[in-house]
């Protein structure tokens, strides 16, 4: 019995692992697309990496504040807004919020 509660607690622990990679790897993906100007596809690998049940908060912060940074450089400035505003109020206390307020008061002087 104890053989097959460390095999469960094996595949389990491993599972979590595969899918912090995939979520990393979707992160990164849009990453790539961005600094590529394709904001469609880096949105869509946002999509991917915010799915995960196990997104850490900082994690979602970055998610988030990387989907306001493809709206503002692709032009729909009302959904970068959202965005941006969004980040800096769920995520308090993180450096994405920082910067979101940061982007936020940019936008406002211009």
């Amino acid at each position: 019995m104890k053989m097959i509660r460390y095999l469960l607690l094996t595949v389990l622990l491993a599972l979590i692992g595969c899918a912090s990679m995939a979520q990393k790897g979707a992160l990164s993906n849009a990453y790539k697309a961005m600094q590529r100007g394709q904001y469609d596809l880096a949105l869509n690998a946002l999509s991917r990496a915010e799915k995960h049940h196990q997104t850490t908060p900082e994690m979602a912060a970055e998610i988030s504040f990387v989907r306001a940074q493809c709206y503002d450089r692709s032009g729909h400035q009302s959904e970068a807004l959202g965005a941006y505003r969004y980040t800096r109020d769920t995520f308090r206390g993180t450096n994405y919020a920082y910067q979101a307020e940061t982007r936020l008061k940019e936008l406002d002087a211009q």
